[in-house]
């Protein structure tokens, strides 16, 4: 992918393209991108020609004209608006629009192009502004994102942005064996699914052998566990003579597979198949997922796991919930999300009520609203990554696909709710445990006082910082923005519990100077609204500071400019109000 800036032309242009081992079927081109078929037809949903459901190609070949007139108001790229490369044939594909006549038809062309392994489909766009151009941080989070979904996976990342370059290799675990790979079992498919995969099937069969049936037995190969001969209850699967004979055929033809003959076999392979263990779908599971994160983000202290799965009441809808918590240094709150082993762009749940058990006469809209109930909202700086496997999906109007969260929404919340809870209480027991490390320092420092001896809060928080950066566990806490806020709550609340303190801390007093006016008179102003300036303005050269007692720590006045103060040698400051001579 290649954003491309034409300052001749004043505009910027956007070059995608991708390839594959695949060899493409470049003899049904024409069909493909046929203009006078509509892109999507709802009639195919149940028919063999699924393909014709939706055309992305179709749709991608319109996209550099429709971003072309939009800004330069006619129907010419400049770029190759689609290219296909197969087979050492570089297939041009272009449309010609007609704005008068309101047509729109296809211009095919062919050259001969270096020979290479694959396909490579390449699309070209005009005049293409990104309004908000991605980061290379956020590609780097998003590269971060498909290795913590796929720990099998090899990747190569290289990206460009201007002056700035970036490459990274993610390198495959061989022995993560967390991904289901098999075959799918029969409950695993509806009924339109099924006819889907007969269709399919048929097509597969049919062009092998030459023949215009497709035999049963062949059918029930491709069910996960039809074969085994027994079941985990021990109940012996029917043989596939037993299917034959239930279907009343050994073999298919175009009409009984979306007739009765595909209905009644559908039903025989269900109550013939045994159940499937969940559990088999597979997970990312806590390891990896702790080492990505711990690799790219600042967190602190565990992270904390949880996975579920389905009750097993209904086979048809397999599905497990993996998810994790983990506290972060800094930042705001994080929410990453994924739907079989690939992450997704948003909250899968974004427009989904859900239940929260800690709140159980309410509901939740997604994943944030769940967060926002248990006191966890944007400014808490945490990650939590939600995991779903779930190889069911629905379709969707215009031809999409959807999750349906009904059957998992209850075990969602519960499952959330064990993880949340236990975050909270580990938070609860971390907090319990610094405020006993905190409030023992505080005794230590109390302790090697002298009876007579005074301090200000400020002299007490940095005495206490800097006894606890002396415990290497609490170095990195010490770090973070908030730890001197948190310190001085800390402080706030041993001094309700422990009045000994009290007196060991000078009261703040409120000072005022005297600042003559020639020949005899003077004004009063408080100590903290003094400056050079005003001291200049009035020619006060000295300012003698003097403490009435010797018996207490010496501090100079914080509100005074320290070149203009001298103090009387051994002098130390009490709780009792100073007195303050200036001289001019």
């Amino acid at each position: 992918m290649e954003y491309i800036d034409v300052p001749e032309r004043r505009s910027k242009q956007l070059f995608v393209q991708v390839s594959n081992r695949a060899k493409f079927p470049v003899e049904q081109i024409e069909n493909i991108f046929a203009t006078q078929w509509y892109t999507s037809r709802k009639t195919f949903i149940k028919g063999l020609t699924r393909g014709a459901l939706g055309n992305a190609l179709k749709t991608l070949l319109g996209i550099p004209y429709a971003l072309r007139n939009r800004v330069a108001d006619d129907w010419k790229p400049d770029l190759k608006p689609l290219s296909i490369l197969c087979n050492g044939t570089e297939h041009l594909l272009r449309y010609a629009v007609d704005s008068t006549l309101q047509t729109i038809s296809l211009n095919y062309e062919t050259k001969k192009d270096s020979a290479i392994e694959g396909t490579v489909i390449s699309v070209g766009v005009d005049y293409f502004v990104q309004e908000i151009p991605r980061t290379l941080a956020e590609i780097e989070l998003l590269a971060e994102q498909y290795h913590l979904c796929n720990p099998h996976t090899q990747f190569h990342w290289t990206v460009e942005i201007g002056n700035q370059e970036w490459q990274k290799e993610y390198t495959a675990e061989p022995t993560w064996t967390g991904k289901f790979r098999g075959i799918a079992p029969i409950h695993w498919y509806s009924l339109t699914s099924f006819q889907d995969l007969l269709g399919a099937l048929y097509r597969k069969h049919c062009l092998e052998v030459g023949t215009n049936n497709l035999p049963v037995e062949t059918v029930c190969r491709f069910f996960a566990d039809f074969n085994k001969k027994t079941t985990e209850s021990g109940l012996e699967h029917a043989s596939v003579a037993t299917i034959i004979e239930a279907a009343g055929q050994d073999s298919l033809t175009t009409a009984d597979i979306e007739g009765p003959v595909a209905t009644q076999l559908y039903r025989e392979l269900c109550r013939c198949s045994g159940s499937f263990d969940s559990a088999k779908l597979g997970r990312i599971g806590l390891e990896h997922i702790r080492t990505v994160l711990n690799g790219i983000l600042p967190t602190e202290g565990e992270v904390l796991y949880e996975i579920t799965t389905d009750t097993g009441d209904d086979p048809n809808i397999p599905f497990i919930i993996e998810a994790t918590i983990a506290r972060l240094k800094d930042g705001k709150r994080q929410l990453w999300t994924a739907i079989n082993f690939s992450p997704t762009y948003g909250d899968p749940f974004l427009s989904r009520w859900l239940p929260a058990p800690v709140q159980p006469n309410e509901l939740f809209l997604g994943l944030r609203g769940l967060l926002d109930a248990y006191g966890l909202r944007e400014d808490i700086p945490i990650v939590l990554f939600l995991h779903l496997i779930c190889p069911n999906v629905e379709h969707h109007e215009f031809s999409k696909t959807e999750i349906n969260h009904l059957p998992f929404k209850q075990v969602l919340g519960d499952l959330l709710d064990r993880l949340l809870t236990k975050f909270r209480r580990m938070r609860e027991e971390e907090e319990l445990r610094l405020e006993q490390t905190i409030f023992q320092v505080l005794d230590n420092i109390l302790s090697e006082l002298d009876r007579s001896e005074r301090f200000v809060f400020e002299q007490l928080l940095e005495k206490l910082r800097v006894k606890l950066s002396q415990e290497r566990s609490l170095t990195t806490w010490l770090e973070s923005p908030d730890s001197m806020s948190r310190l001085q709550m800390y402080i706030a609340s041993y001094q309700s519990r422990n009045t000994v303190v009290s007196q060991y801390v000078a009261r703040p007093a409120v000072g005022t100077l005297d600042i003559p006016l020639h020949p005899d008179r003077h004004f009063s102003v408080l100590a903290e609204y003094v400056s050079r300036d005003l001291l200049a303005q009035h020619y006060v050269n000295k300012i003698l500071y003097v403490q009435p007692s010797v018996e207490s720590r010496k501090v100079v006045p914080p509100h005074l400019p320290a070149s203009l103060v001298k103090s009387y040698p051994g002098c130390r400051l009490t709780d009792k109000l100073a007195h303050i001579i200036v001289c001019a």
